[in-house]
């Protein structure tokens, strides 16, 4: 609806449409054009957040790990960037000390050619925090690309040009950058890079993939742990504190999940009743043993006293008084 409001309004700044009709449609709100109302159905895609459970990430990682995507992969589940932000990171943007990201640009497919340009809104220009598992693994990737160029030299094939747009003025040109997404003999990998392992994935695990579904299952996870609010808002890099909301207050498919386990142990097992009656006599036997009576170890546990490990066949019984 918001293509057509444009195009017709180009069209009237051109003169190229009647303005009384463009008033009808466009303006008169009686009569303008409108959205038709949200279906049921619409409104349970719209409300449904697509995330991944655990099964499916074990799947994911599995397959992700056969590439070089496998980066842009952790940075997704692990860090919520959005897949144009993922594949325009460089290294000059990772704090090893504060082990933090900067986020301020997006990889973008302009004029021919790919290039970096300001992130969606000023609340995505953020640093986030890195845990272990991705802080770990790039600093393992770094050095495993310094020694791929030290062993290819001229073979390692980073030498594409990539348009900087992110300042204005003239576009400058940027060759063989520092990005973080490389493929082992340096090429670079891109936001067209997921195409494959989208289809890898629907064919070897049956997964509908999505790259923004790890951001959706990223905000999930943090939402289901408890993070305040206003640190996931900033972390997301989101511009509503509704947006973020959501993840707290929607249902989604872990949350249900953690629900059933929670049911699960409302469960009245028929078979513990016995299990708890044998070991009850398997404890009180070498008791019994020693000369103790079963009337006196009913009494002690009736008051709440434990009942000795062991006692030396000698000793006599304490009277319970």
């Amino acid at each position: 609806m918001k293509f057509l409001y444009l195009l017709f309004g180009e069209a009237y700044r051109r003169d190229l449409i009647d303005p009384i009709k463009y008033t009808k449609m466009f303006i008169e709100r009686g009569t303008r054009l409108s959205m038709p109302p949200m279906t049921q159905e619409d409104y349970k895609e719209y409300e449904d957040i697509k995330v991944f459970n655990h099964a499916d990430l074990l799947k994911l990682d599995r397959i992700f790990r056969r590439g070089a995507c496998y980066t842009a992969f952790l940075l997704g589940i692990y860090a919520g960037l959005r897949i144009s932000e993922t594949f325009a990171l460089r290294w000059a943007d990772v704090d090893w000390n504060e082990r933090t990201i900067t986020i301020d640009k997006q990889m973008l497919y302009q004029d021919g050619c790919f290039c970096l340009c300001p992130v969606k809104t000023l609340k995505s220009v953020r640093k986030i925090q890195m845990n272990n598992a991705l802080n770990n693994h790039l600093f393992r990737l770094v050095h495993e690309q310094d020694l791929q160029k030290a062993k290819l030299e001229s073979g390692y094939r980073a030498y594409e040009v990539v348009l900087d747009k992110t300042k204005s003025g003239t576009p400058k040109q940027i060759t063989g950058g520092d990005f973080i997404n490389r493929k082992p003999n340096g090429e670079l990998l891109t936001i067209n890079s997921m195409k494959y392992w989208t289809r890898a994935i629907k064919a070897e695990a049956g997964i509908d993939f999505n790259f923004h579904s790890l951001r959706h299952t990223f905000a999930t996870n943090m939402a289901n742990l408890n993070t305040p609010v206003l640190l996931l808002l900033e972390m997301a890099g989101w511009k509503k504190y509704d947006t973020a909301l959501q993840y707290y207050i929607n249902p989604n498919q872990l949350a249900k999940e953690k629900l059933v386990e929670n049911l699960e142990r409302l469960s009245i097992d028929p078979d513990e009743l016995p299990r708890m009656e044998q070991a009850k006599a398997e404890k009180r036997q070498p008791l019994l043993q020693a000369g103790w009576d079963n009337d006196i170890l009913d009494e002690l546990e009736r008051y709440g006293s434990n009942l000795p490990a062991e006692i030396p066949p000698a000793e006599k019984p304490p009277a319970v008084v």
